[in-house]
């Protein structure tokens, strides 16, 4: 409905505020893998963690455009009767960026190099340590 706020879940926000160390930590391993920009968020679109290079990027904006990316393409999975995406992967010349859901109430947008593809098996064991934290 037009006019109506999404109130973010905050469960999934506290999760990370209680475990808030340990995830920066974890998250911090994907600079191993070749990701130049990462950024946690909850379902609703909430910043909660990242490291974005890009000084100028307004993180809410980019939060808020990861979380309408997952979900529209959950939908339209959805709509073909196939199971949520593992990952969503947006590619350009220059860069890879990849969308993958953490647990149930976040999600986690990754950017590197091209090939950084390659390194999804190593992304997604990130993904599920960090998943361990937030339940």
């Amino acid at each position: 409905m037009i006019g109506t706020e999404v109130k973010p879940d905050f469960n999934y926000v506290n999760a990370y505020i209680r475990h808030k160390t340990e995830v920066d930590n974890i998250l911090a391993k994907l600079k191993g893998f070749g990701v130049t920009d990462y950024i946690l968020i909850s379902n609703e679109g909430v910043p909660l963690s990242g490291s974005i290079v890009n000084k100028h990027m307004h993180e809410e904006t980019l939060a808020i455009m990861t979380a309408t990316m997952y979900g529209a393409a959950a939908t339209a999975n959805g709509e073909l009767r196939k199971g949520s995406p593992n990952y969503v992967s947006l590619g350009s010349e220059d860069a890879i960026s990849i969308i993958t859901k953490v647990g149930k109430g976040h999600i986690l947008l990754v950017s590197g190099k091209p090939d950084l593809e390659a390194q999804i098996k190593n992304i997604h064991e990130v993904v599920q340590e960090v998943a361990a934290k937030l339940v």
